[in-house]
């Protein structure tokens, strides 16, 4: 739940604080006032693209900070990006500075914009006043079917990106076959090369190490036996001076205990001392001054530095290259082996694709005949008389008006009207190999006819390659293998659009996804993007918000309720349609924190919380101040939206009905 919202030289607001409440907030004002642009404030800490135009004249930067309580889902997601939580609340604050630079905090610790992005989807979902069906496309439609219906295209995604990457492979091999050909002579003349050096990682570093020691040997020599007579050999050594200490140390040690630990430690620094004297006379009877070792260490070196400015700047880059060009040369050795085991790898693939992508699109035509069923059920109770559908089809399968769609009025799929197919349809191919009249699936075929090439009366897997394009027969790029397309049976015409082309496999599916509706009866099924009522698309846009929102609350096992925010939802209605509306917030609200900014005082009425949004000049300044209203201001303020400048009586004694009434 949103808590509060602060802006600070944002726009037109110097400094705003608004604190919000459980249920229905409502947000009320006049035009300009300053409404729209904290939700667009909150859009911003929701990961929204920033602007330098944001940032108050006269400002070095603007700040806009929210606070929310906090979820077990967000608290995972800070945990992930190494943020430390706040207790029960999480604190979101961006930057935007007035050279366009921009900082993001999280719980007061620097993060980034993408961290935003996450949250967003735990906290709030803001429905801005700028969205239209424009941005509402059939990707955030399909989106949206897949969000209601609680689909994870996790599997897909898996089996989309293992294909592609098989697809990769083979086209990695088969283009540019001439220059690899080309460039095999030199393949093999630098495998030749490297391997002749029997090269290890590291030995370049230690015969430097002895190169060193070997052009400095008499001088090593001198220095390690100097050393070794000054410690342990000659008359005046350290040795020898421990040894005498240590003696009378032991004499005092006997008539006096203190001395006990003295002596231990000149017994342990003599011990020390004649180990290094040790280490240093082996270390100089081991220097091997010989000018032939050196010439040989010198020669190897020679040879590992040619190798370096051919092949790497290390040793082991140089066996990284010899072990790269030895692969290329086996895959040009082995090329037939090689493409028949990436062809059957890519085959594979295109089955789990395949497979994957069905059970998507079976899951999604179950979930659309819900939605569907749901979203009219919400429209109609918004004063609205209409029929809803949501179709679901492969791309390509079939047309957007002859798509399978589902609604309330026809679950079966087929045209509204029409008990089932008449003389002469089209009996359309479903990519399973299940046929499909209409829309409606019959039992599958169960014959040998399964990957069959049209025109042929036995199945059979399409033989022939191009593994630059899709086959010709409309299969998998690179391979024979192609969806199922039942043979054309007496009296049957086959659906023209054939299988669904790999060009339109994507990591969500190969669905297409519409919503259409008739908003007066009698009129056909249309997509959204044809609705020209701005008081209509307003409604429907909340009935889908609402079932989807309503149907995902309830499917959580602990069910966390996202703040909901809609910025003037009641564009273009009133009366009737804008009670119904409020009522439809109201409800909203029972479940979860909704926020919405109206005009309407119908929809006022309904607040649980009402908040007035004022702005006034303080010394040639534009300044806004939000307000929690109480009841007597409540009733003013909605008494204000219906009679305008002037507050009478009457206004708002009719205010205080449409408040009780509300409640």
């Amino acid at each position: 739940m949103l808590v509060e919202l602060r802006a600070e030289n944002y726009t037109v607001i110097d400094h705003a604080i608004a604190s919000f409440g459980p249920g229905l907030n409502l947000l009320t004002g006049e035009t300009g006032a300053g409404k729209s642009i904290l939700v667009d404030a909150l859009a911003l800490l929701m990961g929204g693209k920033s602007s330098v135009d944001l940032v108050r004249h006269g400002a070095e930067k603007a700040v806009v900070s929210c606070v929310f309580e906090s979820s077990p889902g967000a608290e995972a997601i800070l945990e992930a990006n190494g943020i430390d939580s706040e207790g029960a609340e999480i604190i979101l604050r961006r930057e935007i500075l007035s050279t366009g630079k921009g900082r993001v905090f999280v719980n007061n610790q620097p993060a980034t914009v993408a961290v935003l992005k996450e949250l967003a989807p735990e906290l709030a979902l803001v429905h801005a006043q700028t969205e239209t069906l424009n941005s509402f496309d059939q990707a955030q439609q399909r989106i949206l079917l897949d969000r209601f219906g609680g689909i994870s295209t996790d599997a897909l995604e898996a089996a989309y990106a293992h294909w592609r990457a098989a697809q990769q492979k083979l086209d990695d091999l088969l283009q540019g076959e001439q220059d690899r050909l080309r460039m095999v002579d030199l393949w093999s003349y630098q495998a030749k090369e490297i391997d002749a050096a029997h090269l290890e990682p590291g030995e370049d570093e230690a015969l430097e190490t002895e190169k060193r020691v070997l052009a400095n040997a008499e001088k090593l020599y001198a220095a390690a036996m100097s050393a070794f007579d000054q410690l342990y050999e000659g008359g005046a050594s350290a040795e020898a001076a421990l040894r005498g200490a240590l003696r009378n140390v032991e004499e005092l040690a006997r008539y006096d205990l203190r001395f006990n630990e003295s002596a231990q430690q000149l017994a342990s620094a003599r011990a020390i001392v004649a180990d290094i004297g040790a280490t240093l006379r082996d270390y100089a009877e081991s220097i091997n001054a010989s000018p032939e070792r050196l010439a040989d260490i010198e020669d190897r070196l020679a040879l590992l530095d040619r190798l370096k400015r051919k092949y790497g700047k290390t040793v082991a880059e140089v066996i990284a290259f010899g072990e790269d060009v030895a692969r290329k040369l086996s895959e040009v050795e082995d090329r037939d082996e090689i493409l028949k085991a990436l062809r059957a790898s890519l085959e594979q693939a295109s089955k789990e694709y395949c497979a994957a992508a069905t059970a998507l699109t079976a899951e999604r035509r179950s979930a659309a005949a819900r939605l569907a069923k749901l979203a009219q059920a919400q429209i109609n109770s918004l004063a609205m008389k209409a029929r809803f559908e949501v179709g679901v089809s492969p791309v390509g399968e079939v047309s957007a008006e002859a798509g399978r769609g589902f609604s309330p009025d026809n679950q079966t799929g087929t045209k509204p009207g029409s008990s089932g197919p008449g003389p002469g349809e089209i009996l359309r191919e479903d990519i399973r190999g299940t046929r499909f009249n209409g829309s409606r699936a019959d039992k599958p075929q169960q014959d040998s006819r399964a990957l069959a090439p049209e025109g042929t009366g036995q199945g059979q897997v399409l033989k022939g390659h191009d593994f630059s394009r899709a086959d010709k027969a409309g299969g998998v790029r690179g391979t024979g293998f192609s969806p199922y397309i039942a043979p054309q049976q007496k009296g049957e015409a086959l659906a023209p659009e054939g299988p669904v082309e790999t060009s339109r496999w994507t990591a969500s599916g190969w669905d297409q996804v519409e919503y259409r509706i008739a908003t007066n009866p009698g009129e056909p099924l249309k997509p959204l993007v044809e609705i020209a009522s701005g008081g209509e698309l307003s409604r429907v846009m909340l009935a889908l918000k609402v079932a989807v929102e309503e149907t995902s609350s309830k499917s959580r096992k602990k069910p966390t309720p996202r703040t909901l925010v809609f910025d003037e939802i009641d564009i273009g209605i009133g009366g009737r349609a804008a009670e119904a509306v409020g009522h439809k917030l109201k409800a909203l609200g029972r479940a979860q924190q909704v926020l919405c900014v109206t005009h309407l005082p119908q929809i006022a009425a309904f607040a649980d919380q009402h908040l007035a949004v004022e702005k006034r000049e303080d010394r040639g300044r534009t300044k806004t101040q939000i307000r929690v209203l109480d009841d007597r201001a409540r009733t003013h303020e909605v008494a204000r939206m219906l009679s305008g400048a002037k507050v009478t009586d009457a206004s708002l004694q009719h205010a205080a009905q449409m408040i009780a009434a509300s409640r």
